[in-house]
């Protein structure tokens, strides 16, 4: 191969072609940001600009907004763009942490994040965020998962920085830990204003959960719930869980015909959030050395509380 050849190769590898818009929008009204671009973008479907949102083509004022309900005001400026406009780097940086010490890594997971990888998907996860942020500061740095969240809930998701504190809280969770604290948003008010839900649940065919009887492949969920605010047709809800069982707040609620609005994979098709009304608010828990007691939270979604009322 000759040297003329090689350069143009090399040149050809650094080439990124222009992210260019493909939409640019002068806002005259205020309004929430997806509300605004489907009334805008009458020959894009609905599935199509929240892809524009959630892949992160979307600047308002030059500024990269993924949030569906951020407010717009008149005289802002929407511009979408052919690609994400926010690069691998500047994920990290905009990582929501709640808290950070020599042992934990606590951050506000935004819905539609997966808290690990999964088949796939293996770049984009609240894992891969954490531990790249913490290698901006030591490449040697490691982060240590210890519980998940699910990738359409938002809220409090916790790290660990040593191997040793990842074995202790995986063999002591259910004593380390003693609050899990949801908010979640029903479709309709649960007959009973607070309650303690105590099913059997299962996993069919399609890796679904659902409630059934008693039996050696089911397992106990618990969860507590109570109403505090409602309206005709929807109602918020505080939820403790006792168990962490896979999906057990979306599938015990639906259960008791309340299911969690916005819940796609279980079939629910209401969804005045345009998103999954399930937020983890709160943890609670020792540290598995000091037996120091930690809280942290991560503020309700104002949308939740404005659909209530």
């Amino acid at each position: 191969m000759s040297r003329k050849t090689r350069n143009r190769k090399r040149k050809t590898k650094n080439w990124t072609p222009q992210n260019r818009p493909i939409e640019t929008l002068h806002v005259n009204r205020n309004e929430q940001l997806l509300e605004y671009l489907l009334s805008e973008l009458p020959n894009y479907s609905r599935n199509k600009v929240k892809g524009f949102l959630r892949r992160k083509q979307v600047a308002v004022n030059g500024v990269p907004v993924s949030q569906f309900d951020y407010p717009l005001t008149k005289k802002d400026t929407v511009v979408i763009h052919e690609r994400s406009i926010v690069t691998h780097q500047q994920e990290i940086e905009r990582l929501n942490i709640i808290y950070e010490d020599e042992d934990f890594l606590v951050i506000n997971k935004p819905a539609g994040l997966l808290s690990v990888a999964s088949d796939t998907e293996k770049r984009h996860t609240a894992y891969r965020y954490a531990s790249d942020y913490l290698k901006l500061s030591n490449p040697r740095a490691r982060v240590y998962v210890v519980h998940r969240i699910d990738k359409e809930t938002s809220g409090v998701l916790m790290f660990v920085k040593r191997a040793a504190l990842r074995d202790a809280f995986t063999k002591r969770w259910n004593n380390l830990v003693k609050e899990r604290a949801y908010v979640a948003v029903t479709a309709g008010v649960p007959a009973k204003k607070e309650d303690v839900l105590k099913d059997y649940l299962f996993t069919n065919f399609t890796n679904l959960m659902y409630v059934g009887n008693k039996s050696p492949d089911s397992v106990l969920a618990i969860t507590k719930y109570k109403v505090v605010a409602a309206n005709e047709k929807y109602a918020l809800l505080d939820i403790r869980i006792e168990t962490g069982k896979k999906n057990q707040i979306r599938v015990q609620l639906k259960n008791i015909g309340t299911p969690v609005i916005g819940d796609d994979k279980y079939d629910i098709k209401e969804n005045p959030l345009d998103r999954l009304g399930l937020h983890a608010y709160r943890l609670v828990f020792n540290h598995p050395n000091s037996n120091k007691r930690f809280e942290f939270k991560a503020p309700i979604p104002v949308s939740f509380e404005n659909v209530v009322k």
